[in-house]
């Protein structure tokens, strides 16, 4: 009941949080604001190794560690391919979905090792440090739009006339008629695609935070639930590939 609280909590606090990382990743780019909130998760993460109660436990996962990856991950990670993708925008965004499910599949066996060997707040301590170095090292290669870069989205030429310049010469858009937020949000299909996607997600957390204590409940090791996680990661990955090979060819 206490780690569903914990994570229902989590949950609520990163979708309060997300309009606000939104605008932050707007203003500011995902160049910055995906190791900052990396940061934010990793000191997250070193400062759980440190918790002694239900308390601290909470304000550091709902203060630190939800609004950090949310910010960093939810927010400016799947940000990035809608900047440099067009055309084929479902199939980036396929492969970053796809690269979530295999770093699932690649770390939930090292860390359920770790552990049960070296003991849960030693692992959280490496966890932040290895989040707070890969987030610095993603500064050194994310571009926030391809025209940082010189080129445009989905390598089209400029020539054809299918973009416009805006926000002077370093910036394109698409030349056909564009959304703002507020006319977005006033169809019903941005409501259907909302609601869709709050069921589908509630649904998979809620499955996947209760997988290993059921595991264990059912008289599997911490170890045993870690590797069935892996099994569970290679087949969400695959299972993203295919639906991308059936359904997203260009």
């Amino acid at each position: 009941m206490a780690i569903s609280l914990a994570f229902g909590l989590q949950r609520l606090t990163a979708g309060i949080n997300a309009p606000f990382s939104g605008y932050l990743v707007d203003r500011f780019g995902a160049r910055r604001m995906i190791p900052i909130g990396g940061t934010i998760a990793g000191i997250g993460f070193i400062l759980f190794s440190m918790v002694s109660s239900y308390l601290t436990f909470l304000i550091v996962l709902l203060g630190l560690l939800s609004i950090g990856f949310s910010t960093g991950y939810d927010q400016g990670v799947l940000s990035s391919p809608n900047r440099w993708f067009i055309r084929h925008r479902a199939r980036a965004l396929s492969y970053v979905m796809a690269g979530a499910r295999i770093g699932t599949l690649a770390v939930a066996p090292v860390v359920g090792l770790m552990v049960v060997h070296v003991g849960w707040k030693p692992t959280a301590l490496i966890s932040g440090m290895v989040v707070l170095v890969a987030a610095w090292a993603s500064f050194a290669v994310i571009r926030n739009f391809p025209e940082d870069m010189g080129l445009i989205p989905d390598g089209d030429p400029l020539s054809d006339g299918n973009y416009k310049i805006v926000q002077g010469p370093e910036l394109l858009i698409p030349a056909q008629p564009q959304f703002t937020a507020l006319e977005g949000y006033r169809t019903p299909t941005y409501w259907v695609l909302a609601v869709a996607m709050g069921l589908r997600v509630g649904a998979y957390i809620g499955f996947l935070v209760h997988f290993v204590p059921i595991m264990v409940w059912k008289g599997r090791s911490e170890v045993e639930a870690a590797l069935l996680m892996f099994i569970l990661g290679k087949i969400s990955s695959n299972s993203l590939f295919k639906f991308r090979l059936i359904l997203l060819k260009p």
